[in-house]
């Protein structure tokens, strides 16, 4: 299992079989997404990381949404 995904799940208190939903839309989730890039200074932390439906995930890669709403979405949810 990835770093990223050990640490959210550790974060919020997830077992690996549970279920996640996309902190965006609501519907089931099936990635875990950096919201900063890796590549862009991002970091494996929990902070960084938000759980994404296949469509919002897309959406996040192709930049329909904003590093900034991201953040937003997922510190609402989780602070």
């Amino acid at each position: 299992m990835k770093t990223h995904v050990k640490n959210y799940l550790k974060a919020y208190g997830y077992g690996e079989q549970d279920v996640i939903l996309c902190e965006v839309c609501g519907k089931q989730a099936v990635d875990l997404h950096h919201i900063e890039y890796l590549s862009r200074g991002g970091t494996n932390d929990a902070e960084n990381i938000i759980a994404l439906c296949r469509e919002c995930h897309e959406k996040a890669h192709r930049e329909e949404y904003k590093v900034d709403y991201l953040k937003q979405i997922h510190n609402e949810k989780y602070r």
